[in-house]
């Protein structure tokens, strides 16, 4: 599944959620990775 979230009012840094989400995905046994989405533009632009 893939989900774009707008975090530009987000209280913490994208690394910051970036480990969080890692963490909780370890305890419900899924992988949660994340991406800025000017990385994944540039990355998927023909």
């Amino acid at each position: 599944m893939m989900m774009i979230v707008d975090t530009d009012k987000a209280v913490k840094s994208h690394e910051e959620l970036a480990r969080e989400l890692t963490s909780v995905g370890h305890e419900i046994g899924v992988q949660i990775k994340t991406q800025k989405e000017e990385i994944f533009d540039m990355m998927h632009r023909i």
